[in-house]
């Protein structure tokens, strides 16, 4: 009688619903194991467990917080989950990988190949990130047989859980931002019928424009708003082809304007200028209401403000770059998640 190999390792690890669970999560925001237990509400030694199952298959790469050094946060490589699905359609049936010329068009979001940034010209080629350990594009995933045969998992305990965190309060807003009245129903937030009015406000370093209602708003904020977010917010600029109203800022906004290593980076690498951008404190944005509030340090997400509106919230860890490579593996690390960030922000639109 003729063997059969087993089903794909990758199908095998997310069959089980709590590995299921942990990557739906993980999808779409960096994680701690104790924002996990509670997500779960299972127990820290199962959720442990199934955490170190999914690193050793290569999907999870791990980075040590930046405000709380005893923290570490979990972040889901897409892009090799995207290549073991592959990877099990063609091991199911050559005729599930689809030619290039039966891909399916770009997304809605997505700005076409001739687009340009809003005040730049046509982006080029982003640089190599091989090396990344966090965020960056990643390089070619082992055998999909490396999960194995699963051992038993532990029994299970009943650890008292972590409850959510409440955010911090929020400040006052800048009068530099010009403000629109315009409402606009969200349909994925049912209850921000009662926050106000939605607000416009101009891109870092652009001539304001007209409010427009349809857009989805997103807010990065990191700690000097200097590197990590204005990076952040004109990829996301550029990638949406201006069709995403983006800002961002800071708890402490550097002093001395961005860090002259990301300008470089976004006008050599991206072909974006933002030369004339000033860092911001987030308290400009106080009445302000977004769709998503993505915060891109350990910092400022323990110390993040509220937001009218109810935004959904996501922790992108990244440390903080230094010196000229640094800020190039960073650039393209928040490159790739804005690429994964693209299709959320279409659920978005009305």
């Amino acid at each position: 009688m003729a063997s059969h190999p087993p089903p794909p390792a990758f199908l095998r690890l997310a069959a089980h619903p709590l590995r299921w669970r942990l990557l739906t999560e993980l999808a779409l925001s960096d994680q701690r194991v104790r924002d996990l237990v509670a997500l779960t509400a299972e127990p820290q030694n199962l959720v442990s467990y199934h955490l170190r199952l999914l690193r050793e298959a290569g999907l999870l790469a791990t980075t040590r917080s930046t405000f709380d050094g005893r923290d570490t946060y979990y972040h889901l490589h897409l892009d090799r989950c995207a290549q073991s699905l592959t990877h099990a359609a063609v091991t199911l049936h050559p005729a599930l990988l689809a030619p290039a010329a039966l891909a399916p068009p770009p997304h809605p979001l997505t700005a076409p190949p001739t687009a340009t940034a809003s005040h730049t010209g046509t982006l080029p080629t982003p640089p190599p990130t091989a090396g990344t350990t966090h965020a960056g594009a990643l390089p070619t995933p082992p055998p999909t047989a490396t999960a194995g045969d699963l051992p038993a998992p532990p029994p299970a305990a009943t650890p008292s859980h972590a409850a959510a965190r409440s955010a911090a309060t929020s400040g006052h807003a800048d009068s530099r931002v010009p403000m629109d009245t315009s409402p606009r129903p969200t349909p994925h937030s049912p209850t921000r019928s009662h926050a106000g009015p939605r607000r416009s406000f101009a891109g870092s370093g652009d001539v304001p424009r007209a409010a427009s209602p349809q857009r989805t708003r997103v807010l990065f904020v990191c700690t000097g708003n200097s590197a990590r977010s204005p990076i952040a917010e004109a990829l996301l600029r550029h990638r949406s082809g201006g069709r995403v109203e983006v800002v961002s800022a800071g708890s402490h906004p550097r002093s001395a304007g961005l860090h002259p290593h990301a300008v470089r980076v976004l006008r050599d690498q991206y072909g974006i200028d933002v030369a004339a951008s000033r860092p911001r404190h987030w308290d400009t944005f106080a009445d302000h209401r977004f769709d998503y509030v993505i915060s891109l340090c350990d910092r400022a997400r323990e110390t993040c403000p509220t937001f009218p509106g109810e935004p959904r919230r996501a922790h992108w860890s990244l440390p903080e770059p230094t010196d000229y490579p640094g800020h190039l593996r960073t650039a393209a690390g928040i490159d790739t998640r804005i690429r994964h960030l693209l299709p959320l922000l279409e659920e978005v639109q009305p």
